[in-house]
């Protein structure tokens, strides 16, 4: 009787590795896109409730606030975004990334420029890993990317 050897030749297992690291080259960026995507769809929802926590507080005190504590709401800085209110007139709210590079801002009261008031944006640089970011989560609002100026893009996410 003779037995047969079972198992995998050198050769099988190369070409099994090989294609996985080609899967794998393939899928992270996309991976990476997905993780970007998600952490700024995450600032959006937090810049709406610092904007409503904003409201609420001019509301109630007659004026806005700069200072977030303030305000009733548990929004703070991580190691992704941090955040701060620029109030006055015009109010808006901001949450900056750091890697990349943009910002991701909502203008309340902007009457100088009424095409940005009550509008979420996402602004970058040029031709940066920001901008990227910023015409990828804007497409998902079906919105309009066009330059702020010739340093910076906005799309328009709201």
């Amino acid at each position: 009787m003779k037995f047969k050897k079972a198992g995998f030749t050198l050769i099988e297992l190369l070409a099994v590795v090989l294609i996985i690291g080609i899967l794998a080259t393939i899928a992270l960026p996309q991976y990476q896109k997905a993780v970007q995507k998600s952490r700024a769809y995450t600032a959006v929802q937090n810049i709406r409730a610092l904007t409503e926590a904003e409201r609420m507080y001019k509301l109630t005190t007659g004026e806005y606030t700069y200072d977030i504590p303030k305000l009733d709401i548990t929004v703070s800085n991580d190691k992704y975004f941090k955040y701060a209110i620029q109030a006055g007139a015009p109010m808006h709210v901001v949450a900056k990334s750091a890697n990349p590079v943009y910002e991701i801002i909502y203008f309340a009261e902007w009457p100088d420029y009424p095409q940005y008031q009550n509008k979420i944006v996402c602004r970058a640089e040029l031709n940066t890993d920001g901008a990227k970011v910023c015409k990828n989560i804007g497409h998902d609002f079906g919105p309009y990317t066009f330059p702020l100026s010739k340093a910076h893009v906005i799309s328009f996410l709201d």
